[in-house]
Order: structure tokens, then sequence, then C-alpha cells
């Protein structure tokens, strides 16, 4: 049992008694996501037999501050172990679709049945939703992973180091401060950080009388064991410093287009390499903003899953992510993009790839997902091409809703 105090409540459902448990799926009824928020090691969480990353985590009410977590292993089977994570990214979020890393993990082995592995983070952070990216196992046959327990820890009951020093622009030499005294520091190592150096806050606005130095050497002197130092008394200096920061926010736009046509509202024009006979869909459908029931989408033609469908803006467009939904009705999310690529253009002829992903974990009804490119583009025409199926019966793609954005430090 953790010391720490972990501020996620003991779960009964997805949803009581407060906030809400999520994962990218589970492989049966006997392994609900949250089982992973219970003090029951015996239960747990194991995902669906899909392709990496999997995805467990938590939302909560409102913006919630952590300083670490930890995971444990489950107590159910012979294959407690083998199934358990083994490399994994935490990663926070705001909205649910931009999510930020946190903290990173690699091979992380599992002895026992029941083991808790606790991981400070370097600083504390605040998010409403937090998860952990599932990259692999620890060695079971197939594409599943699981978790006994995840534990979000509060700020407040883990201490996490972060100091800085004072560097001279004219000598290089090296500063600290405590007590109304200049601390010389011989180095700027992490040791003679963590020892000396000073509390780091957002802002540092100092205007300090020194009546000491106190001066450390970290050189051995002869006949003498330890450090060195010196205080000279009587000397007043006054060092002043400060970080002035303007204050900067990230902001993502989508390019919302609640299009009712494949030709309005103008200059919007939306065209697809087919449609599904009988033409219920249409490609405008996938850029109206809404998911309102299986029609309510573009799909290909019978028989076509390598397939496209295109935006032309009608002017350029700044994009550095899409967002998909799928198909909002029972067994049409299984009609789901597998694998996608999105190009650019501004003549609807020459083609750049901007961004690509393959083998997708097969999606839920409804479902959101946010993918991120490299780097920002400018086109009028912006084409999303798929292809691929998750079983070999399915003879078409579906996709409820495409939203290009981009997100911009303001």
């Amino acid at each position: 049992m953790s010391a720490f105090n972990n501020i996620i409540p003991i779960m009964t459902s997805d949803t009581a008694p407060s906030g809400q448990v999520f994962s990218s799926g589970i492989l049966s009824a006997s392994y609900f996501s949250f089982y992973a928020f219970t003090s029951n090691l015996a239960q747990s969480w194991t995902s669906s037999q899909i392709a990496y990353p999997h995805y467990l985590g938590y939302k909560f009410d409102s913006t919630t501050e952590i300083g670490g977590y930890s995971i444990s292993s489950r107590n159910l089977d012979g294959n407690d172990l083998t199934a358990m994570v083994r490399d994994w990214e935490l990663e926070g979020s705001n909205d649910g679709f931009v999510y930020t890393k946190i903290d990173s993990q690699r091979n992380v082995v599992w002895v026992s049945k029941g083991e808790e592995k606790i991981f400070q983070l370097k600083e504390k952070v605040s998010f409403s939703y937090f998860r952990i990216k599932i990259l692999s196992n620890n060695g079971y046959s197939s594409t599943v992973s699981t978790v006994g327990r995840l534990q979000l820890f509060d700020g407040k009951s883990v201490k996490t180091e972060k100091k800085l020093t004072i560097k001279s622009a004219s000598t290089d030499e090296l500063y600290s401060l405590s007590n109304n005294t200049l601390i010389h520091l011989p180095d700027n190592t992490t040791e003679c950080i963590i020892e000396y150096g000073l509390e780091q806050g957002k802002y540092i606005q100092l205007d300090v009388p020194f009546d000491k130095h106190k001066y450390f050497n970290e050189t051995p002197v002869a006949s003498v064991n330890g450090k060195v130092f010196t205080h000279d008394i009587g000397k007043i200096n006054t060092l002043s410093i400060k970080e002035i920061r303007e204050e900067k926010s990230v902001v993502t736009t989508w390019y919302e287009t609640k299009m009712t046509s494949d030709t309005s509202p103008s200059p919007l024009v939306a065209s697809s390499s087919s449609l599904y006979t009988p033409s219920t869909v249409a490609s405008w459908k996938a850029f109206n903003g809404t998911t309102t029931d299986s029609q309510d989408a573009w799909a290909s033609q019978n028989n076509v899953t390598d397939a496209y469908i295109v935006l032309d803006y009608g002017e350029k467009k700044a994009v550095d992510r899409v967002m998909l939904t799928s198909v909002n009705g029972t067994g049409t999310a299984t009609f789901g993009a597998k694998n996608f690529e999105v190009s650019g253009s501004n003549d609807n002829s020459d083609w750049t790839l901007l961004h690509s992903e393959l083998n997708i974990p097969q999606w839920g009804n409804s479902e959101k997902r946010m993918y991120s490119f490299d780097a920002r583009s400018e086109f009028r025409y912006y084409k999303l091409r798929t292809w691929g199926a998750y079983q070999p019966t399915l003879n078409y793609v579906a996709i409820g809703d495409i939203l290009y954005g981009l997100r911009e430090v303001k």
C-alpha cells in the first residue's frame, strides 16, 4: 500500500461514484475498465486484443494536480505477470483529444502478484484527463495488456524537486541564496543544484540585501577533509533578479464546416472517390459536424475499402491535426478507418503527404480521435485516404465526421 494519497475514488462502475473511467477496450465482461480502480487485485482491467497502443485512463470532474502515480500487478491467474504492461507513457489532457506526455517508462518487469510500483514526477502537473498509453506487455503471446490497479497521487503528498541556480552573464560564475547569504557555487552539477539551488517558481523577482557571502569549494585542500568555505562578514551586496515572461496560451482552432450539401455553404466543396449504394450517405455528411445515426456519414462504395474523401476550403488553411469521428450505429463502427493518410494540395492534382496512421485500434460508436501532424502545412485542398478492413467480410469504409484544425501558441 502506497504512503501517498490516491485521489481516485474506489470505483464501482465506469462513472460511479464520480469521474469517468475510459479505455481503448476490454477483452470481455470479466475485465471491465473500472476494475483497475478498485482495491481488489483479483480483478483487473484487460484490454481488447487489438494492435498497440492501448489506453486506460480516468477523467476528473475538474482540473486536478498530481505529483505521481502507481501501477499494481493483478493477482488473478497464471498470466498475471506476462500480461502486465511493460512499456507505457503517462499522458494528460484537458479536452480528451489533445494529450501531453507527462512520464515515460520502458522495460518494467513485474516479479510478483500484487506488486505496486510507484513513479514520482519531476514536477507536478494539472489536467482533467489522465491516461496511460500502453505500448507492450511483458511477453504474453497475444496483444492484450492488463493492469491490476492504477492510482494517481495528489500534488501535496508527493514532493517534487524543481530548483535552479543563478549565472552571472559577465563572469559565468554561479550563485544561489539563502537567509540573506549570497552563495557562490563551484559548478552547475545536479548535486550542487539539489543541495544549494533555489526553489524554482514561475516568477522570480528578488531585491535582497546580503550581509554574508558563502564560498563553497569542491576541490580537495591539503590537510583538510570535506568542503572548504569562507564567510565574509560586513560586506553588503544587492542582487536584483527579474525574470519577465509574457503570458501565452495554447489555442486549438477547429475549422467547423457544418456543410448542408456537397457545395454549401460556399466556398466549401466536398467530394469523394465513391459512395455507398443505395446512396443514403454523402460526402458532405463527413463535414456537417454531426453523427446522429448510421446514415449521417460518408461511406465508400460496396466492395471498396481503398477510398478517399476531399474537402476544398476555397482558400488556404493552416492545418496540423485532424479529428475523426466514427459512425454512430450498432455494428457500423467496425467499418471505420483502419489505415489512413492525409495529403494537401493547392490544385487538387499534386498532393503532399502530411500524415499517416496504420493499424488503428478498432473504433467504438461515434468515437472521436485526434491525430497530430509532424508539422504545420497550408493548403486549399485536404484529402483523407483510407484503406484496409478490420475483418475480411467488411466490404466498405465509413467515417462519421472529419474536422481539420491548427494548434497555436498565442
